[in-house]
């Protein structure tokens, strides 16, 4: 068997190296269609280095595998991560009703869905256009009102006065009462007397 060995050998080294290089007796050359092909031992064929990837492949793909499940995995969880799912789930929560002094036109939302607030901030703010419409019909209302009392201030001074007059005019009557009394019984000295307390 060892020479057989030496002779496929003998056969490469003469179509491989020049004569020159050759060790031994010269060799004719074969044909290669003739020369069986037979790989130095630890050789790898073309098909083989086909069939099995470098290690350097290797490690490429499974790195770009394990890139490929970390993005996976990362969307999922950032397109999941605020989902709840439970049959019987509590939530504790403290629910205040919300009102208003006044009401008008909410012109600006101050706070947005869910923020926690304090007492005392402020959390919408109305339409001035309102409470302005507002406090100028009120100030109109007052000042109509105190220009309603101003003159009446005058005539109830009047009305006193009348008063008076007619406190001062039952008194008249009363006097002509007591007068017509004594005209009756003086005759037309009560006239005269009379006719005196109506010109004082």
């Amino acid at each position: 068997m060892d020479d057989a060995r030496l002779g496929r050998r003998e056969r490469l080294d003469a179509t491989i190296l020049p004569a020159s290089d050759r060790q031994g007796p010269a060799v004719p050359k074969l044909a290669r269609a003739d020369m069986p092909h037979v790989p130095p031992e630890g050789a790898v064929t073309r098909k083989e280095a086909a069939k099995t990837p470098p290690k350097r492949r290797r490690l490429v793909v499974v790195v770009l595998l394990a890139l490929a499940l970390v993005g996976i995995g990362g969307t999922w969880w950032w397109l999941t991560r605020n989902l709840q799912s439970t049959d019987d789930a509590f939530v504790d929560g403290n629910i205040v009703p919300l009102s208003a002094r006044i009401s008008g036109t909410v012109e600006t939302v101050l706070i947005t869905d869910n923020q926690q607030v304090a007492e005392g901030d402020l959390l919408i703010q109305l339409d001035p256009r309102d409470q302005q419409a507002a406090l100028d019909n009120a100030t109109a209302t007052l000042a109509s009102a105190v220009a309603q009392r101003t003159p009446g201030r005058g005539q109830s001074a009047a009305a006193a006065a009348d008063d008076r007059g007619n406190t001062a005019g039952n008194g008249k009557r009363a006097g002509r009462r007591a007068l017509g009394v004594g005209r009756s019984e003086g005759g037309g000295d009560g006239q005269r007397s009379g006719d005196a307390a109506r010109e004082e």
